[in-house]
């Protein structure tokens, strides 16, 4: 029975170019990008709150002025969207480098996470 249970695990992340990004949430929060780890490059706090909001609400676009609220509810809106760009132009450079397809879905309004085939999240 333990043969069957191995085979029945989701195949490794990779792609062709055996790239992938693996997130991991459960425990301390680490992020591995083609077998590296990366969670270091990350550089501010609020960025794991984001990174794991919007991986709680994977596939679908979120508002930036409702997450800009939601992670700093205590400063002006413009001052909080601010630090919305900061965050995700961080993320943006440890998410997307050297991926072949990006999970990070960023738009005027919206943004989001998105499941591809070089992206996991545990």
């Amino acid at each position: 029975s333990s043969r069957i249970a191995l085979e029945q695990r989701p195949a490794p992340c990779m792609s062709v170019h055996d790239l992938c990004l693996h997130l991991q949430l459960i425990g301390p929060p680490q992020l591995q990008r083609a077998g590296q780890d990366v969670t270091t490059d990350i550089t501010y706090r609020k960025g794991w709150a984001l990174l794991a909001y919007m991986a709680m609400h994977r596939d679908r676009w979120l508002q930036r002025t409702s997450l800009a609220d939601l992670l700093w509810p205590d400063l002006p809106r413009e001052a909080a969207l601010t630090n919305l760009r900061q965050v995700l132009n961080n993320l943006r450079r440890v998410v997307q480098t050297g991926l072949p397809a990006t999970p990070l879905g960023c738009e005027r309004e919206r943004i989001g996470l998105f499941t591809t085939p070089e992206f996991r999240i545990d």
